[in-house]
């Protein structure tokens, strides 16, 4: 991969793009905080935040996707 690609952009300058190195990026309030995450560690991240998310709304999951413990997205 040469370029940086692009995974999801939200609300309030929040971004997640893949790097040439194939990292992934969390950009947060258009660029003033960055994480930067292996693809694994990712995945882990984004479940953790999946359920707070969920908690915080009051649902069991805060979005039609839900996270199987194979780590694989399916839609409900």
């Amino acid at each position: 991969m040469t370029e940086w690609k692009v995974l999801a952009r939200g609300e309030d300058g929040v971004g997640v793009s893949r790097c040439p190195e194939d990292h992934i990026h969390i950009e947060l309030g258009g660029g003033e905080l960055t994480l930067r995450f292996d693809e694994a560690r990712f995945l882990a991240f984004a479940r953790t935040v999946s359920m707070a998310a969920a908690a915080v709304a009051g649902h069991r999951w805060a979005s039609p996707f839900e996270i199987r413990r194979d780590t694989r997205l399916s839609r409900n």
